[in-house]
Order: structure tokens, then C-alpha cells, then sequence
């Protein structure tokens, strides 16, 4: 039981080893949509950011529509990448969460 516990800790920890870089290539896609919609659709900066996440995050209110073309595109190339790395960055904090949870099962297992 314990041997198992410990490979399947080590086997997650592997897993969410590039999770500090997916973080940085998140971060990244929501700086540069919100200075993109910023100064593509003039919208106000809490409005772009806002934008950004709710297309990321799949929500979509509509509340704020691209009206130019160039803004469109923008908003396709935010949904198919920030959608993929929004889910990712999901997935690591997770799996994550279940390294911290798995090794205090095993401390408790050790005593």
C-alpha cells in the first residue's frame, strides 16, 4: 500500500513538473489578449482583462462582442489557445492539490 502511495506521488509530481511554465505561458496569453483587446477594441483595461478570462474560462457573457475585424480574429486565436492552456493550468493546480493530499496520507500511514 505504502509503495503504491509513494509511486503514485511520484508518478503526479513528474505530471506537474512544467507547472511553473505553464503558469508563465498562462499569465502570458492573459497580458497579451488584454493589451490586445485593449488597443485593438479600445476597450478600458478592466474590460480587456475581463474579456480574457471569461473567453478563457469558456463563460462567455456576452456582454463584450469584438466589433472589428481584427479584434474577431483576435478573440478565435484567444479561444482555441486560451481555452487549451486555461484547462492545463486546471489540471496542474489539481493534480497538485492531490500530491499535497496523497503525502499527508502517507505521513499519517508512516506514524
Amino acid at each position: 500500500m505504502l509503495d503504491d502511495t509513494t509511486g503514485r506521488i511520484n508518478q503526479l509530481k513528474n505530471d506537474v513538473s512544467l507547472f511553473r511554465p505553464i503558469v508563465i505561458v498562462f499569465l502570458a496569453v492573459v497580458a497579451s489578449s488584454t493589451l490586445f483587446f485593449h488597443f485593438v477594441e479600445h476597450w478600458r483595461w478592466l474590460d480587456s482583462f475581463y474579456f480574457t478570462i471569461v473567453t478563457m474560462s469558456t463563460v462567455g457573457y456576452g456582454n463584450f462582442v469584438p466589433v472589428t475585424d481584427l479584434g474577431k480574429i483576435g478573440n478565435v486565436v484567444l479561444i482555441f489557445v486560451g481555452i487549451g492552456i486555461f484547462t492545463v493550468v486546471a489540471t496542474q493546480v489539481v493534480r497538485r492539490y492531490g500530491i499535497k493530499h496523497l503525502e499527508k496520507e502517507e505521513s499519517k500511514h508512516k506514524r
